[in-house]
């Protein structure tokens, strides 16, 4: 099959710009079409520019690329942006300063395009259908169909899943989510108390808002710790979630990894979980680092009360401060290391059905805490927060209903029930099973085509969409290839810049490999 002259994007967020950057610096590409229904090209669902300031960028500065070679590039723009912005390259800046770098980022392909030729099409219209012909592909969307030789879907988060009763007029407040909703606008009250759905990092983005210093509360440094003085904001947070782990912290310093045990071959020859936790204790004990798995895996063992919990989560939360302020972050800087490695050998069904499940039963919520880890600034703020009171942890919740009257949210956890009339959800459910009345109509479309498949193992249904991984091309077909959030299921978790701006790549080499 000749190499593509035409190459449709479908989605123009992180992923899509990604694809743009990368197709206009590094191959011979001769026309580009990008669909964005929103017409905002760039910023995508998470960076978006009119996004709460409070919502941090929970990566290192130094670790936003769109290009996996170049992990510059943001604090290049940065510096040269004339924000006046300090550039911290292990610091965190707002989601919507990168959404800013984004749309900058387009602009410049534009700008690169132009002087090697390339025709770039920019269509803000939503797509809802793609057809592959022998020849080329058809983008169908609702004012038109444009041919391509090869499409791109890089339409990145899946759709929002709320499993909650929406209260009525009057009665309790309930944020399904804390963006594109009135959460940052509505004016909440100085002495409500707010039960926020999850322990995810969107959790600690609900945090950051409700203790923002627009709110009358300041954090201030007293003898090198963080201390909340509340002002007038007399809020609390209870924080609410099934196995109540908190997320670890980024480093730092990131301690210097030489891997001998969990390598590369190590990794892709692990058929079992059991193996795969071996590795990585050698691993630690190579480092000079004494892992506790047990603790790591239940880190509320012994815990009988909910006063026990809550104090055993700020415990936990101090000492990893402490660790991270070390730098002895071992597990998040092994991770880190080997994301790659950890990526491909999961994509490669190292593991068996019954093990990938008891993966993501078991173990996947501790391993993608130290995975995808928070700043250390939000970190010392929910121990400031929860030193002074305002801050409670919950654990083990079972069912969240809308009480008769609906002026209240009943939490039900093993051994009691709790009333909320502020209830926020971030747990980030999302629709990961295909034929769901949800779905947009592209995705109603491609499963109707056949393009569009659920991912299974031994006959059993997974989450996910099944992807061809060692090129991701769709099944049945061979022009249309994905990159976005329906890959977490078959392969790895997906959300890092670094791991999706690798999968762009690796596709772009395969459409353009000699």
């Amino acid at each position: 099959m000749k190499k593509p002259n035409h190459i449709a994007i479908v989605g123009c967020g992180f992923s899509g710009t990604s694809a743009l950057i990368q197709l206009v610096k590094h191959y011979p590409v001769k026309h580009i079409t990008i669909y964005e229904q929103t017409g905002d090209f760039g910023p995508g669902y998470a960076y978006r520019q009119n996004e709460c300031q409070d919502y941090l960028i929970n990566n290192t500065t130094d670790s936003m690329c769109l290009e996996p070679e170049n992990k510059q590039a943001f604090i290049q723009w940065l510096r040269s942006s004339g924000n006046n912005t300090k550039v911290d390259s292990k610091g965190h800046l707002p989601r919507a300063m990168y959404g800013q770098f984004l749309n900058d980022m387009i602009s410049f392909a534009k700008k690169i395009a132009k002087e090697k030729s390339i025709h770039i099409e920019c269509i803000s219209e939503e797509v809802i259908n793609i057809v592959e012909n022998e020849n080329d592909t058809k983008v169908i969307t609702r004012q038109n169909i444009r041919n391509s030789d090869r499409v791109l879907l890089t339409t990145g988060r899946c759709l929002d899943k709320d499993h909650y009763q929406k209260p009525p007029v009057n009665g309790a407040v309930y944020y399904p989510s804390h963006i594109e909703t009135s959460f940052t606008k509505d004016k909440l009250p100085n002495n409500g108390i707010f039960y926020v759905l999850g322990a995810s990092l969107s959790s600690y983005d609900v945090i950051n808002h409700l203790y923002s210093e627009n709110s009358g509360c300041r954090f201030k440094k007293i003898n090198g710790e963080l201390v909340y003085e509340p002002g007038h904001n007399k809020r609390k947070v209870i924080l609410v979630s099934r196995t109540g782990r908190l997320k670890k912290i980024q480093s730092i310093l990131p301690m210097k990894i030489s891997r001998t045990n969990f390598t590369t071959r190590n990794i892709a020859s692990c058929r079992n979980l059991d193996d795969l936790l071996d590795l990585v204790l050698l691993e630690a004990n190579s480092h000079g680092v004494d892992l506790d798995i047990q603790a790591i895996l239940d880190p509320y063992k012994d815990c009988k009360t909910t006063e026990e919990i809550n104090e055993r989560a700020a415990s936990i939360l101090k000492s990893d401060i402490a660790l991270t302020k070390s730098g002895r972050n071992f597990l998040v800087d092994l991770f880190q290391d080997a994301q790659l490695d950890i990526w491909d050998g999961y994509s490669r069904r190292a593991l068996s059905m019954p093990q990938e499940n008891l993966y993501r039963k078991n173990y996947e919520t501790a391993f993608l805490s130290y995975f995808a880890p928070c700043p250390i600034p939000t970190s010392e703020k929910l121990l400031a927060l929860h030193k002074s009171g305002a801050l409670e942890i919950r654990k083990g919740i079972q069912d969240v209903s809308l009480s008769r009257d609906g002026k209240t949210y009943q939490l039900t956890f093993p051994t009691h029930i709790e009333e909320a009339k502020y209830l926020i959800n971030t747990t980030g459910s999302v629709v990961r099973r295909i034929n769901q009345p949800e779905l947009p109509e592209l995705f109603k479309n491609l499963e109707k085509s056949g393009f569009l498949e659920q991912y299974r193992r031994d006959g059993v249904s997974m989450d996910g969409a099944n992807i061809d991984l060692a090129n991701f091309l769709l099944p049945g077909t061979k022009r249309i290839y994905m990159a976005n959030m329906w890959l977490w299921g078959p392969a790895f978790f997906t959300s890092s810049t670094f791991l999706m701006s690798n999968i762009i790549k690796k596709i772009l080499q395969n459409l353009y490999k000699n």
